[in-house]
């Protein structure tokens, strides 16, 4: 079940957003308070380096439940970024696309973005049933 927290943490770290931005918004505020030389306006990676502990919590840490495997691989394949299990994503991207993909094919900036594409309409009901914490 993907909470407001998890979706905060992703949104910070992938810079996609998903669920609310206001509570994407309040855990930047929170990364902020923690550090100081955390910007999410300075066009650099501040953020994305502030979250990142979060964001590998929710991947490999004590967090990993906080998303399911299908959740976790529609975020991967939206996103671009790892998180989850690379075979229930690459299961995923086959089952959107409608036709094999090889291991290698994941290399190809042209393939992530028709699997972006692909995936588009799941992130966005992923992104509807984020619950409150």
């Amino acid at each position: 079940m993907l909470t407001k927290r998890t979706a905060a943490i992703i949104t910070a770290y992938t810079g996609k957003v998903l669920g609310d931005f206001m509570d994407a918004r309040d855990y930047m505020e929170e990364l902020m308070r923690k550090d100081s030389s955390v910007n999410p306006f300075d066009g650099g990676d501040s953020v994305k380096n502030a979250s990142k502990a979060d964001f590998v919590n929710i991947a490999v840490g004590d967090a990993i439940n906080a998303l399911t495997v299908e959740e976790a691989a529609v975020v991967a394949a939206f996103t671009g970024i790892g998180i989850g299990e690379f075979a229930a994503m690459h299961s995923y991207v086959e089952k959107v696309l409608g036709y094999p993909v090889m291991t290698h094919e994941f290399g190809n900036k042209d393939l992530w973005e028709k699997i972006r594409e692909a995936a588009y309409d799941d992130f966005v009901a992923l992104s509807r049933s984020v619950v409150k914490d």
